[in-house]
């Protein structure tokens, strides 16, 4: 017990032996934790501060004045979903912190929140099927402009909203019981503790579930909703190149100021899958080494390398749940100032609102 190390990354649970320098690849089992605890103790703890408090601003903001609006209903389960993820992924890296005080209490602490892992999972595949969700409504507003709001009413809005969470929910539910936590006595610490293990159930379906898990589901959720936001960007940027020139011709019609209202908010959703797309790509690539390079996987001689990648690749994509805000308030002039209004002090917010009231103008959209 006293020469392992055991790591749930990816879902599999995998034991690594110190002792074992033959299967240790270019990286050392130590090396390996050390990086693992310099990221858990220094870099984690500033994204998730940064992530929650971004993801809960977002939610106030968007609550408070901009739910009227369709981009803005489907902004709020985003944020939602990003704080969850966020959340969900960083407690089990309290156990980087916690082993500088005692070291069985981080393993403790590691295999009862081992859960929490699969829960980061299915989150965060929810926030990358709503920038899905952002980026087809992107299209349909700049390519069908007179059909977009017959097409994407209300009610279909909110009902896609709802199901895109039931059924992640329901698609990903065989990961919950791929893993559980049992007591086993250690003759290291002399005493019982929790390890995060995989189920009988797991080990009865390894090859379907692992098939399942770690292939089909991680190409249909992770890997196309990359490309297919990549593939809708450009194009959205080709056709707001091409409004621009039409609205140029026609400047003084309503239609023209229908189209630049949709182009402000359109800026600001593309960077939000801009910011999808650039930390999405390593994750592909990291996904097709593992399928295309020998020993480069959880067990192999690499697994050490792996497991570190594997991290790295994550807080990218935490990076991602963390940072829309920032997005939010530095492109969106209407969301800026929704969130000085709610959050200044209530002099101020008194002023703001008699002097918006008194000039007639309206949040129809936070994100305009």
């Amino acid at each position: 017990m006293e020469n392992e190390t055991t790591t749930s990354q990816l879902g599999v649970l995998t034991t690594l032996r110190a002792d074992d320098s033959s299967l240790q690849g270019i990286m050392s089992t130590e090396t390996r934790n050390q990086i693992l605890s310099i990221v858990g103790v220094s870099v984690l703890p500033l994204i998730f501060i940064c992530g929650t408090l971004g993801n809960i601003f977002t939610i106030v903001v968007l609550c408070c004045d901009g739910l009227r609006e369709n981009v803005n209903v489907v902004l709020l389960c985003l944020s939602v979903s990003d704080l969850c993820y966020v959340i969900c992924y960083y407690i089990p890296f309290v156990s980087e912190m916690v082993k500088y005080v005692d070291v069985v209490e981080s393993i403790r602490v590691k295999a009862l929140t081992g859960s929490l892992e699969v829960a980061s999972l299915v989150f965060s595949r929810i926030s990358a099927i709503f920038i899905c969700f952002i980026a087809v409504q992107r299209f349909i507003f700049i390519a069908f402009p007179l059909r977009a709001t017959t097409i994407l009413t209300k009610f279909r809005v909110r009902l896609t909203c709802v199901l895109i969470y039931v059924a992640i929910i329901c698609i990903f539910f065989p990961c919950f019981l791929i893993g559980d936590y049992a007591y086993v006595f250690s003759s290291a610490y002399n005493e019982t503790i929790p390890v995060y293990v995989t189920t009988q159930f797991y080990q009865s379906n390894a090859q379907v579930l692992s098939d399942y898990i770690f292939v089909y589901l991680t190409i249909l959720f992770r890997i196309v909703p990359v490309f297919l936001v990549l593939v809708l960007s450009v194009l959205i940027l080709l056709l707001l190149k091409r409004s621009r020139k039409w609205s140029q011709a026609v400047s003084h019609s309503d239609d023209s100021k229908r189209m630049s209202s949709e182009r402000k908010i359109t800026r600001t959703l593309i960077s939000v899958c801009m910011l999808f797309i650039v930390t999405g790509i390593p994750y592909v690539v990291f996904y097709i080494m593992l399928g295309r390079l020998p020993d480069f996987n959880t067990t192999g001689r690499y697994r050490n390398t792996v497991a570190v990648t594997y991290t790295l690749v994550s807080i990218l994509e935490m990076m991602n749940s963390s940072a829309n805000f920032l997005l939010y308030i530095t492109t969106s002039t209407s969301f800026y100032k929704t969130f000085r209004r709610v959050f200044c002090s209530r002099s101020n917010r008194n002023d703001n609102e008699r002097k918006e009231n008194a000039s007639g103008s309206s949040l129809a959209t936070v994100v305009q």
